[in-house]
């Protein structure tokens, strides 16, 4: 991160960074910061953590694929040398492609992709963290239900894959509740209000 010109955390960083439970608690849990305060990079910790002690897969999900290269650009300067790096982006069309899952791999990819690798890899065994980007799209059309189905089918495998981990990660949940107890979070919320930029509200 130094030699990417990263010298300093953010405050929500450094908050959640010092709660070591963030990253090395077992169970579900629920990220929750303004847009711009450091999402992305905390979930990059979590991914590096996940992988840490173990091989395995971890997974990114990102709803666009902008957003997925600029989280591929990320992690190509920031994970270390020992975790391979997966992009799948676009829709069903096209083949899967091969996974490997011997060594430790982070996937990042959109739902729909990730969807058609669940339903044609064998990777469902090797995975040990899935990330939600944009977690607040489950509140929205056909890709939330995409979504909420691909969530629903982790959680059931959660039974005999205890050590997989899912992290939702968003800036506008509206229900936090309902999602919490869906989930499982049983208290892995972890929300900061602080903001990157000054606002000003009028009436």
């Amino acid at each position: 991160m130094i030699e990417d010109g990263r010298v300093a955390l953010l405050p929500p960083q450094f908050r959640l960074l010092r709660d070591s439970s963030f990253f090395s608690l077992q169970g579900n849990a629920l990220l929750s910061l303004p847009t711009s305060s450091g999402k992305t990079l905390l979930a990059e910790f979590a991914l590096v953590e996940s992988l840490q002690s173990q091989a395995g897969l971890s997974v990114y999900l990102v709803p666009y694929i902008a957003l997925g290269n600029q989280v591929m650009a990320a992690l190509k300067r920031h994970l270390p040398e020992s975790i391979s790096l997966i992009g799948v982006f676009g829709g069903y069309e096209g083949e899967a492609p091969a996974i490997v899952t011997g060594g430790r791999t982070v996937l990042v990819a959109t739902p729909e992709r990730f969807d058609l690798l669940l339903r044609t890899a064998s990777i469902i065994d090797a995975l040990k963290l899935v990330i939600v980007d944009e977690a607040h799209l489950l509140e929205s059309g056909v890709r939330g239900a995409r979504l909420e189905g691909i969530l629903s089918r982790l959680l059931l495998k959660q039974h005999s894959l205890p050590n997989l981990r899912l992290l939702l990660v968003s800036a506008v949940l509206q229900d936090i509740t309902a999602l919490s107890t869906w989930l499982k979070i049983d208290g892995r919320y972890f929300h900061d209000g602080w903001r990157p930029t000054s606002r000003r509200v009028a009436f």
